[in-house]
Protein backbone atom coordinates (compact mmCIF):
# COMPACT_ATOMS: atom_id res chain seq x y z
CA UNK A 1 0.00 0.00 0.00
CA UNK A 2 2.98 2.33 0.93
CA UNK A 3 4.28 1.44 -2.30
CA UNK A 4 1.72 2.73 -4.26
CA UNK A 5 1.57 5.57 -2.58
CA UNK A 6 4.65 6.71 -3.27
CA UNK A 7 4.40 5.72 -7.16
CA UNK A 8 1.08 7.93 -7.36
CA UNK A 9 3.31 10.95 -5.51
CA UNK A 10 6.29 10.33 -7.42
CA UNK A 11 3.72 10.34 -10.99
CA UNK A 12 1.65 13.51 -9.47
CA UNK A 13 5.62 15.09 -9.00
CA UNK A 14 6.29 14.11 -12.90
CA UNK A 15 3.05 15.84 -14.17
CA UNK A 16 3.85 18.75 -12.24
CA UNK A 17 6.88 19.24 -13.98
CA UNK A 18 5.07 19.54 -17.79
CA UNK A 19 2.11 21.08 -16.54
CA UNK A 20 1.41 24.31 -17.06
CA UNK A 21 0.12 25.29 -13.31
CA UNK A 22 1.79 28.02 -11.78
CA UNK A 23 1.34 31.75 -13.19
CA UNK A 24 4.28 33.86 -13.89
CA UNK A 25 3.11 37.89 -13.36
CA UNK A 26 6.13 39.76 -14.72
CA UNK A 27 5.74 43.23 -14.16
CA UNK A 28 9.12 44.33 -15.11
CA UNK A 29 10.95 44.43 -11.62
CA UNK A 30 13.47 41.86 -11.93
CA UNK A 31 14.98 42.78 -8.44
CA UNK A 32 11.59 42.17 -5.98
CA UNK A 33 9.37 39.00 -5.91
CA UNK A 34 6.68 37.68 -4.27
CA UNK A 35 5.78 33.70 -4.29
CA UNK A 36 2.43 33.22 -3.06
CA UNK A 37 -0.47 30.43 -3.54
CA UNK A 38 -4.23 30.18 -2.95
CA UNK A 39 -6.26 32.72 -1.69
CA UNK A 40 -3.36 34.88 -0.66
CA UNK A 41 -2.59 35.45 -4.66
CA UNK A 42 -6.27 37.27 -4.48
CA UNK A 43 -5.18 39.49 -1.51
CA UNK A 44 -1.21 40.02 -2.97
CA UNK A 45 -3.14 41.26 -6.28
CA UNK A 46 -5.11 43.70 -4.36
CA UNK A 47 -2.50 45.29 -2.13
CA UNK A 48 -0.44 45.54 -5.56
CA UNK A 49 -3.34 47.93 -7.30
CA UNK A 50 -1.44 50.91 -5.44
CA UNK A 51 2.22 49.36 -5.46
CA UNK A 52 4.57 51.78 -6.93
CA UNK A 53 7.11 49.74 -7.86
CA UNK A 54 4.93 46.95 -8.51
CA UNK A 55 7.62 43.48 -7.85
CA UNK A 56 7.20 40.50 -9.83
CA UNK A 57 4.33 37.62 -8.70
CA UNK A 58 4.40 34.01 -9.18
CA UNK A 59 1.58 31.87 -8.25
CA UNK A 60 2.50 28.34 -7.04
CA UNK A 61 -0.27 25.89 -8.47
CA UNK A 62 0.22 22.66 -6.67
CA UNK A 63 2.54 23.41 -3.14
CA UNK A 64 3.11 19.40 -3.32
CA UNK A 65 5.21 18.21 -3.92
CA UNK A 66 6.80 21.14 -4.39
CA UNK A 67 8.81 21.30 -7.72
CA UNK A 68 12.30 23.16 -6.88
CA UNK A 69 12.77 23.50 -10.68
CA UNK A 70 9.63 26.00 -10.80
CA UNK A 71 12.34 28.42 -9.07
CA UNK A 72 15.38 27.03 -10.51
CA UNK A 73 14.33 27.84 -13.99
CA UNK A 74 15.93 30.67 -16.22
CA UNK A 75 12.79 32.90 -16.33
CA UNK A 76 12.05 33.09 -12.71
CA UNK A 77 14.95 34.39 -10.60
CA UNK A 78 14.39 37.28 -7.84
CA UNK A 79 16.83 38.09 -5.69
CA UNK A 80 15.33 39.40 -2.93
Amino acid sequence: MKQRALQRLSDTAGWADEADIHTWIDNGNAEQGILTAGLPFLSIMDVLAYADPKPDVLKIGMVYPLRIGVFRSGTIYMPR
